[in-house]
């Protein structure tokens, strides 16, 4: 099943606005919703071979597009520039997308969770790797993060992983993929319709 753009907004606004209240197509703030349009954009959500080309033309959208722009918003909130939260996201979809596939069709056991894992590669803040690029040190790696993990399980599989860090490897971004998962599937099921015209 596809969606429309307004559709795709008022999910994310329902993950990220943390309000009780339904938002309808619409309600999302416009600076919020040019985060998300700047997203797609930059190819954010629905990959290349599936996106219309055409002026006039509607754009579809998919359940793990929409939850895979919302990881960008995630990546953001979290200090990523939008541009390298873009380059992760294209970069390493093949990682990505089938845990996003995965988590929007399984539910959960209660008190398990999917965490999304992203280690930067030397340096915990991209400035510092643009800092050095500009004063040409070849050492320095030209994507600034490694691949992604994504962990499913509960507190107990957290532990482990907490107890097996060390060093430079405490210097991590997690983003929770359940909630955002759970709230973007429950919103497109209950979609309202939205009127016909260039989305």
């Amino acid at each position: 099943m596809s969606f429309k753009r307004a559709h795709a907004v008022g999910a994310l606004w329902a993950s990220f606005s943390g309000s009780y209240l339904v938002p309808k197509p619409g309600d999302a703030p416009s600076v919020f919703v040019r985060r998300v349009n700047k997203l797609i954009e930059l190819g954010v959500g629905v990959p290349a071979e599936r996106r219309t080309g055409k002026i006039g033309t509607d754009q579809e959208y998919e359940p793990a597009d929409v939850l895979e722009i919302g990881v960008g918003l995630s990546l953001m909130n979290a200090g990523v520039p939008q541009r390298e939260a873009r380059d992760i996201l294209v970069a390493y979809r093949n990682t990505i997308r089938p845990h996003l596939d995965r988590a929007l069709a399984q539910a959960l056991p209660p008190k398990e969770t999917i965490i999304l894992v992203l280690k930067p590669r030397g340096f915990p803040q991209s400035q510092k790797i643009r800092e050095l690029r500009k004063d040409k040190l070849r050492s320095v790696p030209a994507f600034p993060f490694y691949e992604p993990k994504v962990i499913w399980g509960s507190a107990v599989t957290w532990k482990q992983f907490a107890a097996d860090l060390s060093g430079r490897e405490r210097e991590l971004i997690l983003i929770g993929l359940h909630d955002l998962a759970a709230v973007v599937s429950q919103y497109l099921k209950d979609a309202p319709p939205v009127r016909r015209g260039r989305q």
